[in-house]
């Protein structure tokens, strides 16, 4: 058994309170255009998470949450 069988997803809540985890799609303001932008969870570890829209990737901490707007979208 690998590690990565072993360890448990992360999770972290977004702005409303939900819980969010890798493979949720979110809504929230893009770094990079500072426009709201919809885009998935990526790799949630020691932290941080990605996300990834149709044309940028980000990397934000699970500080930057609330900054950010991040909300998990239906």
């Amino acid at each position: 058994m690998s590690k990565a069988d072993i360890r448990e997803l992360e999770k972290t809540k977004d702005c409303d309170g939900n819980i969010i985890q890798s493979g949720d799609k979110v809504s929230y303001i893009n770094r990079i255009t500072e426009m709201v932008t919809e885009g998935i969870i990526h790799h949630m570890i020691g932290g941080s998470f990605g996300i990834e829209s149709k044309t940028h990737r980000g990397i934000y901490k699970y500080t930057e949450v609330n900054t950010f707007q991040i909300r998990k979208t239906k």
